[in-house]
């Protein structure tokens, strides 16, 4: 008898691991006044940019494991909807003009030197009298897996234009992806289930190929 084992099983929990033990290392590149690479450069091609960071109570030792997942789901939605990502320590070598803040808060609130930079934010958590063009998620919200995506990019898309509205992914959801017709002329599926029918793009009608016996 085979005893058929998971072969993914030691490796269980190696990112939750590998976040816990390097998370205060890690936090130092979305602390804002954290000096960091020229992104500029890194990111040398044409594009719009987004800034993912967190506050100073929020990158704590208490936590700064919750606030780094929070950080990579947003950076992952934004890359997702066509932004260039970026972390706060970007910022600090004044070449970065960001079109979208992306911010997580634990209690406090973003300092002065975040309002003044006068770019729309998304904020997880809260932030009481927060700028028009600024829009506050509640923390609980982040553990509401699907909501949470459908929220952040309502409020993305609310607060500035998409870089490629017409091509939205939707890797991390189960969202219908935002396109025109496909490659066989259809307009896209109404229905989640309707994406798997044929496969969502195709080149050419799906045709049976003629069996030998056929003839």
């Amino acid at each position: 008898m085979v005893k058929l084992e998971d072969p993914t099983v030691p490796f269980a929990g190696v990112i939750a691991r590998r976040r816990r033990e390097r998370a205060a290392t890690d936090a130092l590149a979305f602390r804002l006044g954290t000096p960091g690479r020229d992104w500029q450069a890194i990111y040398s091609e044409p594009g719009v940019k987004a800034v993912v960071g967190a506050t100073d109570r929020a990158l704590d030792t208490d936590h700064a494991e919750h606030a780094l997942r929070v950080i990579g789901a947003m950076g992952g939605l934004l890359t997702d909807l066509g932004f260039q990502v970026c972390p706060a320590s970007a910022l600090s070598a004044g070449t970065i003009r960001p079109s979208v803040l992306a911010w997580v808060v634990a209690g406090d609130t973003p300092g002065d030197e975040l309002r003044a930079l006068g770019t729309p934010c998304i904020v997880i958590g809260p932030c009481p009298a927060a700028p028009a063009d600024w829009a506050c998620i509640d923390a609980s919200e982040f553990d509401k897996r699907d909501q949470f995506i459908r929220r952040f990019v309502a409020e993305v898309s609310r607060l500035v234009d998409l870089p490629d509205a017409g091509d939205v992914s939707n890797n991390l959801s189960n969202e219908l992806r935002r396109t025109g017709t496909d490659d066989d002329g259809r307009v896209p599926a109404e229905t989640a289930a309707d994406l798997h029918e044929h496969g969502r793009r195709r080149i050419t009608p799906d045709v049976p190929a003629a069996h030998p016996s056929d003839s």
